[in-house]
């Protein structure tokens, strides 16, 4: 798991990694950039770490070509959304999102809301 440093009263829970992810990790880990150095930090620009996530969201967001609306939380509700909609097991789903059941229960989209 990944634990952000936390610079607001607001709870970022760990986020869950993929189970090959470790593993890829500390392959790129030992790829030498194009000047032949190694990379000091998980994301970088530049060779220095990211120093604004909110900066370097909306830059990604602009370059995916996504609404300017497209901001982490929006896209936690479509994951929401997208994981109920495939039945995914209640807990297994909120232990994803980093959310309680009953908060993912909260979030459930009634069916005929439901764009096809």
């Amino acid at each position: 798991m990944i634990r952000l440093a936390q610079t607001t009263n607001k709870r970022q829970p760990p986020v869950k990694l993929p189970a090959n992810v470790p593993a890829r990790l500390r392959v790129w880990s030992q790829l030498p950039r194009k000047g032949g150095t190694l990379p000091a930090y998980v994301v970088e620009w530049k060779g220095k770490p990211v120093a604004s996530v909110k900066t370097a969201f909306a830059t990604a967001v602009r370059l995916a070509g996504l609404e300017e609306d497209a901001w982490p939380h929006v896209l936690r509700h479509t994951a929401a959304t997208w994981l109920m909609r495939q039945d995914v097991n209640l807990w297994e789903a909120a232990g994803y999102l980093g959310m309680t059941p009953e908060m993912l229960q909260g979030l459930r989209p009634q069916p005929s809301r439901l764009p096809e």
